[in-house]
């Protein structure tokens, strides 16, 4: 993420921040129990991150994190975008017409309208990725954003981070 990668974005209402800090388990792991979670209490939600790869690998982890449960989801590009409750993207759209934004790698915030979630997920163990929202915590702190932090603790449980 660049010095200036949070400035294109205007002043928008967000309700909420949730920022996860990833200590013990990979988003793989973490992010399908928390997209079930939103998608029971009946939101729509988009799901950013810039590295193709990482998508692809995020598509078939959603498929088949379990045996037990069913995750519906598309990719952008897919077709039928409007009627995903999660949609998978490499940048912001507002195809499905989301209320949760889950941001795990991108290069640039931009404004986003209507949303009332906000949740920033990354790994805490990788240097580059504690920088990158490090910048991305001040500039919702420079928006008045109310932000709630988690990591995870010792043995893998959420706790309130500073």
């Amino acid at each position: 993420m660049g010095r200036g990668c949070c400035t294109n974005l205007l002043k928008i209402p967000i309700l909420q921040v949730s920022i996860y800090q990833l200590t013990k388990h990979s988003v793989g792991e973490v992010l399908p129990r928390l997209l079930e979670k939103i998608v029971l209490g009946g939101q729509r939600t988009l799901v950013v991150e810039k590295d193709p790869a990482a998508l692809q690998v995020l598509d078939k982890v959603l498929w088949t994190y379990s045996t037990n449960a069913f995750l519906p989801h598309g990719c952008l590009g897919d077709g039928f975008e409007a009627e995903q409750p999660v949609l998978l993207a490499p940048h912001f759209v507002e195809a499905n017409n989301p209320k949760v934004l889950v941001v795990l790698g991108l290069s640039k915030l931009e404004a986003f309208p209507g949303v009332e979630r906000w949740v920033d997920m990354f790994d805490a163990t990788d240097p580059q990725a504690v920088e990158e929202a490090s910048k991305r915590a001040q500039f919702y702190k420079t928006q008045g954003w109310e932000q709630t932090r988690w990591r995870q603790g010792a043995t893998g449980s959420w706790e309130a981070a500073p």
